[in-house]
């Protein structure tokens, strides 16, 4: 007789219902849980007679005890004892369980801190291969290694705890932060911004995707399984203002326009067919929220949103050769395109004292995007070269096209030419890497000799 056998004969501890939860496990990480002290007691007692039979020990410094309470108002942890053979058992306010944090009024705060914690260490240990944003690894390798190291890190058991209000925002500030880091931009720079460009959705879609993920699990588990029966019966006794986990589920479902919990339940579908189902819905979303959001943003006008897919980063950030030189030039792309680039208007508009909006460079217009790009009298013998090239692959996009004129502006090439592709879809990203490539050193080189006339 195995020690859950065991467990279940006796019938005492938890129950939710007429559904017998007294010890959830996973792999050799086993938790007793009953209402009644003395129950809890005989638990134990059971769990440390059969660790003596079978010849093994039971941790001493893992097995705590956790009085949970139903408010804020603490338990009397001086009422009961508990022991695990000779030993007392340490009455904990907190406590750490496969690798998430509960504490005794099950607030979620503190796994939600211990994971920005853990997600800062892995992304500081990753910082000597380059992954620190300016100076360092081009941002498209960048984002791909913290979506691969960090993210999992950052969202670890957070499909369970189901965060909301100030915990979701913590994880929101922190995610957006590590964005505009990798991607060299100031933490000014508008919220949609480092999504859009980096192909990360917010934590809230990212969240919702890995619940809707477990549910779907629990709702291909067979019949008899205790977390199949929990669902149907939470689904059909709590309300919808009870903070149940499968009412989390429910609420989520119907954001989404996905089928009810309890449909998936009687008829669950394939894996493969449900994780499509979940990411289309949840992308679906999430893209025309974000899009919409960046409309709002002036800062953003040259941003082209249409090539926005979670999962990819988007073209500007794509590099032709993967070289160090070329990895520095982008950042300088990136915050033009981002409207954080500060030009004499952008001192003009936001300094709370007077600033001639002039260029101290030429003195002959307002130094505007366009004004920087194109027309700058003191930056044309570096300019010139440039356009030359950029105008070779414009004729040569033009010919591939058949037409005699591309329905683009300059400026809004030179910042963003992956609107090219929503423009003209025959054509692909190997077909604009020239131009972009060339954008970049054009800009990057304006940067340069601006900075190096102004003595910056």
């Amino acid at each position: 007789m195995t020690f859950f056998d065991r467990i279940h004969d006796c019938g005492f501890g938890a129950y939710i219902g007429n559904i017998y939860c007294a010890a959830p496990t996973c792999a050799d990480d086993v938790t007793l849980m009953s209402t009644n002290p003395l129950e809890l007691q005989l638990l134990l007692d059971i769990a440390y007679d059969y660790s003596r039979m079978q010849q093994y020990t039971l941790q001493p410094t893992k097995s705590v005890i956790l009085t949970v309470t139903r408010n804020h108002a603490r338990a009397d942890d001086g009422s009961y004892s508990w022991t695990l053979g000779d030993n007392n058992i340490p009455i904990v306010q907190k406590t750490t369980h496969m690798g998430i944090t509960r504490t005794d009024c099950l607030r979620s705060g503190e796994s939600i801190d211990y994971n920005i914690q853990k997600s800062r260490r892995a992304l500081y240990s990753l910082m000597p291969a380059g992954v620190h944003g300016t100076n360092g690894l081009d941002p498209e390798c960048a984002v791909h290694i913290f979506k691969t190291c960090v993210l999992p890190v950052l969202m670890y058991g957070m499909d369970v705890l189901v965060p909301s209000g100030t915990n979701l925002d913590k994880l929101e500030r922190f995610l957006r932060s590590c964005i505009k880091q990798l991607l060299s931009l100031p933490q000014t720079v508008a919220n949609p911004a480092p999504y859009i460009l980096s192909g990360i959705l917010p934590i809230e879609a990212q969240l919702h995707k890995k619940v809707l993920i477990l549910f779907g699990n629990i709702a291909r588990l067979n019949n008899e399984c205790a977390e199949k029966r929990l669902a149907f019966r939470q689904l059909s006794v709590k309300t919808h203002k009870s903070n149940s986990w499968f009412i989390d589920v429910r609420q989520i479902l119907s954001r989404y326009d996905l089928p009810d919990a309890v449909g998936l339940l009687q008829s669950p579908p394939s894996k493969f067919l449900w994780k499509k189902m979940v990411d289309n819905a949840v992308n679906g979303i999430w893209i025309r929220k974000l899009c919409d959001m960046s409309k709002l943003y002036p800062s953003l006008s040259f941003l082209n949103t249409e090539n926005f897919i979670p999962g990819k980063p988007h073209p500007v950030l794509s590099t032709s050769s993967g070289s160090p030189r070329e990895a520095a030039r982008i950042p300088v792309k990136l915050r033009l395109l981002t409207g954080t680039y500060i030009l004499q208007t952008t001192r003009a508009a936001f300094n709370q004292h007077k600033v001639n909006p002039t260029c101290l460079m030429c003195g002959t217009a307002d130094e505007t995007v366009n004004h920087f790009l194109l027309d700058c009298a003191a930056l044309s013998n570096k300019r010139a070269p440039i356009i030359d090239d950029i105008m070779r692959c414009y004729n040569e996009i033009c010919v591939k096209l058949g037409i005699s004129k591309l329905q683009v502006g300059m400026e809004q090439l030179i910042v963003d030419s992956s609107v090219l592709l929503n423009m003209y879809p025959l054509l692909t990203n190997y077909d604009i890497l020239d131009i972009h490539y060339h954008t970049v050193r054009l800009v990057y080189t304006l940067h340069c000799a601006r900075f190096s006339f102004l003595g910056v």
